[in-house]
């Protein structure tokens, strides 16, 4: 069975929003990405 290969990213920007990420994929497709638990998780105190 042949592998199907995923979108890939060509951008990734700071959306106006704190902690939202838009990226952007090889086809158009944009999505809103929230990094919010990603930082708390890693915040170094």
């Amino acid at each position: 069975m042949p592998e199907k290969a995923s979108p890939r990213i060509r951008r990734i920007a700071a959306d106006e929003k704190s902690m939202i990420l838009r990226i952007r994929r090889d086809k158009g497709e944009q999505n809103r990405v929230d990094a919010s638990g990603l930082v708390e998780t890693f915040r170094v105190h």
